[in-house]
């Protein structure tokens, strides 16, 4: 949800006294564990794994939220 809520990881204010740190924080996540790796060679997400159960739950979560669905992972590869 990162990649959603901070598009432009300079856009947290480092200079603040009391969250600055946490900012600095926010900023090194952002740029080198959010984003996915490219060419990976197998499925990481629910949506095209393959496997029936986690294309099942997949389908069942779009109704819910089909955005998040989208973003719901079988793995965690950054």
């Amino acid at each position: 949800m990162k990649e959603w809520n901070v598009d432009d990881p300079l856009w947290l204010d480092v200079d603040d006294k009391k969250f600055g740190m946490m900012a600095q924080l926010g900023r090194i996540v952002r740029v080198g564990f959010v984003s996915d790796v490219p060419g990976l060679y197998f499925h990481k997400n629910f949506k095209d794994s393959g496997n029936p159960f986690y294309e099942g739950v997949s389908k069942e979560a779009c109704k819910v939220d089909a955005n998040l669905a989208e973003y719901m992972d079988t793995c965690i590869a950054k």
